[in-house]
């Protein structure tokens, strides 16, 4: 296995995406420090991860609050010693128009899209600085290279999450820190896939234009993805944002 006995931190572990990559992770050996403002949903993960036979410690964490930030870091590393991965995935994604969105909106998606990945990564770096070693993956968007209306917020937190992507991979590389950033396209059994669900003729126009011709599966597509950035074989790779979009980019 690739990640045998790593720990590993993911933010907004309790669903969609956070609970794939968890249990990608945890399938490949890692033991798993799961974040989440749902203490319910996040300790259902941690059953699914204890039944692959991993470790795994439910932190409540608001990633936009410094304190619960900082906090997450020092359970993790008083329960399992150290942290070797650390996934920034907790999100939020609303619609309105610039015209139309509230200043709270707007507040929101940057704290939580960009504010939040930071806060982990200023908390999670020193730890691995002193161990000479650490993989963090931010889980960014298409729309950090593609303007979206009525996601004026979201598009501008995902294009500097990617631009703090390669901040922090400069930063962190005399350290064997390497620092990169998965952009998923549409992805299955997310809150906004729900939405989509509910209109069938949305949906088929949707999938019809993505190049694949399929919505990106967390478990088929974004977790394996991630186990890879997590693991040594992705050692000479720093500083680089992954869109895994089945070609949707290439038609927009």
């Amino acid at each position: 296995m690739k990640l045998t006995d790593k720990i590993a931190i993911v933010t907004g572990a309790g669903a969609g995406n956070g609970r794939a990559i968890a249990l990608g992770l945890a399938g490949e050996g890692a033991d798993l420090v799961l974040a989440d403002v749902n203490l319910d949903a996040a300790n259902n993960v941690a059953g699914e991860v204890r039944a692959l036979g991993r470790l795994a410690l439910v932190v409540r964490a608001d990633v936009t609050r410094k304190a619960e930030v900082q906090a997450m870091a020092r359970a993790a590393v008083e329960e399992f010693g150290r942290v070797d991965v650390l996934v920034n995935n907790a999100g939020i994604r609303k619609f309105s128009t610039i015209v139309e969105m509230s200043e709270q909106e707007w507040d929101a998606h940057l704290a939580l899209d960009l504010k939040g990945p930071f806060l982990c990564i200023q908390a999670v770096a020193p730890i691995m600085i002193k161990q000479r070693q650490g993989k963090i993956i931010n889980i960014t968007s298409g729309a950090a290279e593609l303007p979206l209306r009525a996601e004026a917020h979201y598009c501008a937190a995902k294009a500097g999450l990617k631009m703090l992507t390669m901040v922090a991979a400069l930063e962190l590389s005399d350290y064997g820190i390497t620092v990169n950033a998965i952009g998923p396209g549409i992805v299955e059994d997310t809150g906004m896939f729900q939405d989509i669900r509910a209109n069938p003729a949305q949906m088929q126009r949707l999938q019809h234009t993505i190049p694949l011709k399929r919505f990106c599966n967390p478990t088929r597509d974004l977790a394996p993805l991630a186990v890879f950035l997590a693991s040594s074989d992705s050692d000479y790779m720093t500083g680089q944002s992954i869109y895994l979009e089945g070609g949707l980019l290439l038609v927009q």
